[in-house]
């Protein structure tokens, strides 16, 4: 049976796959995970981020994949799989909208 997505894991798919995203997230200095084109808050830190954590979570469930951009597996970035676009189209509803 497939495993189901967390509350977090939705909002990850959702974010990614938004047009401007092109289904990817990458990791910035800190350790956050973002997409690009996501606002910053006073300090720099991205207004919307998630952790490496919930990111492995993800691809061990075959919803992201490495895009090998890095040699390091904790700083290459994500990229949806197949059957993360189509987990991310199965949920209802629009993802938040960012600010401009």
């Amino acid at each position: 049976m497939p495993k189901k997505p967390s509350t977090t894991q939705i909002e990850v798919l959702r974010e990614m796959s938004r047009s401007y995203a092109e289904g990817r997230v990458h990791r910035e200095e800190g350790g956050f995970w973002t997409i690009d084109g996501m606002t910053r808050n006073v300090r720099g830190v991205p207004d919307w981020w998630v952790t490496l954590q919930t990111i492995r979570a993800m691809e061990s469930n075959g919803w992201v994949r490495r895009r090998n951009v890095h040699p390091e597996e904790w700083r290459d970035e994500r990229e949806l799989t197949d059957e993360g676009r189509a987990l991310a189209q199965s949920f209802s509803g629009s993802p938040r909208p960012l600010s401009s």
